[in-house]
Order: C-alpha cells, then structure tokens, then sequence
C-alpha cells in the first residue's frame, strides 16, 4: 500500500529573496518545500516541467530523494545527454523511446514518441 498526501504547501506570494542558483528559481521552491522531510525516510516527489530540470534531479539524489519529472527538451544539455532531435522521434512508429543514463548527475532521460515528443527524468 502507498500513502500519498500533500507535506506542505507555499502559496506564491510574489518575489522571495532565497533562491538556489545552482538550481534555478523552480528548483528553489522544490528544495524549500522538501526541507521539511525527514531524512531517514525514501520519498519519491512527482512534478512538471516548469520545475525540472537536470541539476534539481542531480540534487535531489544526492539527497536520497527519488524524483520524476517531464522535461524541456531545450533544458537538456547535449554534451551531457546526447539525445535525438524531437524532430526525428516524431518520425517514429508511436511507442518508439531513447533513453539516456549520465552518471555525473545519476538521472536517467527517457524521450519517446506518444502523440507527441514526451521528455522524462
């Protein structure tokens, strides 16, 4: 069985001066909202792509928490994620995947062709 329930919640009330530059202003409020988890527990957290991005996942690994979000293709890094042109995919049967493992940032990216191009890590 798994539980799954809102921890905590922060209504957007305008500029905040705390942001983590390393990773970006969507992934400042992630890892200020996760602060409050307890550390010897797993938890695996879901969110989109305005939030994603490589080093958020690279930073939540380094801290035990699992993390699943679609990407922007153009928020991936070629020299560190050789992936294909959407445009390519697209070109596919339906169902057609790459997939891509960067052990600097122990994410794993996974582009298939549904109706569209969907990019995941």
């Amino acid at each position: 069985m798994t539980l799954e329930y809102l921890g905590q919640c922060h209504p957007y009330a305008g500029k905040s001066a705390t942001m983590m530059s390393d990773v970006g202003l969507g992934g400042s409020v992630v890892m200020g909202l996760l602060d409050c988890l307890p550390k010897d527990v797993r938890f695996q957290v879901t969110f989109d792509n305005y939030f994603t991005s490589l080093p958020l996942l690279k930073a939540l690994a380094e801290k035990r928490i699992g993390a699943t979000g679609t990407l922007r293709s153009n928020r991936l890094p070629h020299e560190d994620y050789p992936h294909e042109d959407p445009r390519i995919i697209k070109k596919k049967p339906r169902g057609s995947y790459t997939y891509h493992y960067s052990p600097y940032h122990k994410v794993v990216v996974t582009q298939w062709n549904d109706n569209n191009v969907v990019t995941i890590g």
